[in-house]
């Protein structure tokens, strides 16, 4: 469908990998970067792999996203009222920065940090789990379960080590 993408590209709507977007219909000020695209299969749709302030990443199609206007950044925006005199006024890129660092120093959902080495046991024993059982239960959702936890608590026993030290 040609005539589609040439459209897309005269409303200068196409988003393109580095992209800033949000669900469309959204007033949500969540920002998304997009790190990936590609054309769906057996459609005339694009997939866009998108990275989520807290570091997730997930797929959605065209339908679902829209481009966020870099315009949108008034007086509301963060940074804007405590810039001093002279000072550029925020950009997207530092508005999105900001809120980054901001969510990375938000950890929620730990409520329990046993000893180093108990942790340590525990990682190993979901990489056994991968290993014994990968011709078994042979699924994506599990074995991406399995790394959630394993990263998870990787994120624990870094925790538990700063505490310790």
């Amino acid at each position: 469908m040609k005539e589609l993408k040439n459209f897309r590209q005269y409303l200068n709507e196409e988003i393109n990998i580095g992209d800033m977007v949000k669900f469309k219909g959204s007033d949500d000020s969540k920002m998304l970067k997009v790190t990936e695209k590609r054309k769906m299969f057996a459609s005339d749709l694009m997939a866009y792999m998108v990275k989520f302030p807290d570091g997730k990443e997930a797929e959605y199609d065209e339908t679902q996203l829209e481009l966020v206007n870099e315009s949108l950044l008034t007086e509301s925006t963060p940074g804007y009222d405590t810039r001093k005199s002279g000072e550029s006024l925020p950009t997207l890129e530092t508005v999105q920065a900001a809120y980054e660092a901001k969510q990375a120093n938000l950890k929620e959902g730990t409520w329990a940090m046993g000893n180093p080495d108990d942790i340590r046991l525990f990682i190993r024993k979901i990489e056994e789990l991968e290993e014994d059982y990968y011709e078994v239960v042979g699924n994506d959702d599990v074995f991406d379960g399995l790394g959630m936890a394993k990263k998870g608590a990787e994120f624990v026993l870094k925790m538990a080590l700063q505490k310790n030290s």
